[in-house]
């Protein structure tokens, strides 16, 4: 989504007056609300064949055309549609994104997020005061566990991290070199949307994918669909208490980061326990930055584990303190670059301490 405080940023551009810039700020959840709305009636799909009256839309989906014609106007405003001749409405490449058929559509992203993150958003404060989850306020469960739970919500959730681990993972087989390894162990796997990516890679590595018993099953038919099946086992187990031996490398990507230190320290822990004291472990996660300018993304995505799950993005630092408590050394990072500039994700590479 466009927004039009983030054009303050530009080089040229005048930042507006402060109080603009606050109203702007006061404003933003119309923005989001505006998306996730779109997203849901299928408006960007309605208009990948060309521009069409606010009439027309109400009409497809079923609504109001004076409320439809006013919440066209505000997509306009936040840049997803632009207004065309003869009173219609067209996609523009911002908006292009919400196209369920688009390559890198959001359309997923934006449904899950009105769903669900304004609900959380509202118990923010008490996450402040108290360091509670906002989310396990108030829906009274754990993230996964509504997940799990709301097999619609999971699903689309599922895709849009399908999306996402896929530009990671293909930046990692980029990067990192596998072909000393036999066996990669993906700790925390999920559905083996990561681990696929990393064997189609690398044709000659096998692979296992632990998670808890009621993932297994998706994440058998994702990989028999990804033509992977053949050199992957999968295997029940909670990562907190215990991990499979045998791997050459063992992988925990988006999984340090969901949890607090204590729960860290457990996962890290069975870890090291398998690895028997050989081999590698690569922990794939966003770096929170020094400082806010130098990663953006980084705080955005900081604030989103606030939302939703106990847990944080952590500088290098306080991953190496991590490790380092865990019974590991740090060997190197490695940033894993974004396609649309900056800094997607790193690698961070240890071995467990003799």
């Amino acid at each position: 989504m466009n927004d039009p405080s983030a054009l303050t940023s530009l080089p040229g551009v005048t930042a507006p007056p402060p109080f603009v810039a606050m109203s702007q700020l006061i404003r933003g959840a119309y923005g989001s609300q505006l998306v996730g709305l779109a997203a849901k009636l299928g408006i960007a799909d309605l208009l990948k064949s060309g521009p069409r009256s606010s009439e027309d839309l109400a009409l497809a989906v079923g609504a109001d055309a004076v409320a439809l014609h006013r919440v066209l106007r505000g997509l306009v405003l936040y840049g997803v549609l632009a207004e065309v001749e003869g009173g219609r409405f067209a996609l523009t490449p911002t908006g292009e994104l919400l196209r369920t058929d688009a390559p890198m559509s959001l359309a997923d992203f934006a449904i899950a997020s009105h769903d669900i993150a304004q609900r959380s958003l509202v118990d923010l404060l008490e996450a402040v005061k108290n360091g509670v989850s906002p989310f396990e306020h108030a829906y009274q469960k754990g993230f996964f566990e509504h997940l799990m739970s709301e097999r619609e919500l999971g699903e689309r959730f599922d895709r849009v991290m399908t999306s996402l681990s896929g530009m990671v993972a293909d930046g990692l087989s980029s990067l990192y070199d596998f072909s000393s390894a036999r066996r990669l162990v993906d700790v925390g796997g999920g559905r083996g949307h990561f681990l696929a990516r990393i064997l189609e890679a690398n044709p000659e590595l096998e692979g296992v994918l632990v998670d808890l018993p009621p993932v297994l099953p998706q994440a058998e038919v994702y990989l028999e669909a990804a033509g992977v099946r053949a050199r992957c086992s999968t295997v029940a187990a909670d990562f907190f208490d215990e991990v499979p031996p045998g791997g050459d490398i063992y992988l925990l990507s988006w999984v340090l980061h969901d949890w607090d230190d204590v729960r860290c320290g457990r996962i890290l822990a069975a870890c090291r326990r398998a690895m028997a004291g050989k081999g590698r472990l690569l922990v794939v996660e966003q770096l929170l930055p020094e400082r806010v300018e130098e990663n953006p993304a980084a705080i955005v995505g900081d604030l989103e584990m606030l939302v939703f799950l106990p847990g944080r993005e952590r500088t290098l630092a306080e991953y190496r303190r991590l490790l380092e408590e865990g019974g590991f050394d740090v060997t190197r990072a490695v940033p894993i670059p974004s396609p649309f500039g900056g800094v997607l994700r790193s690698i961070i590479e240890a071995t467990p301490r003799p």
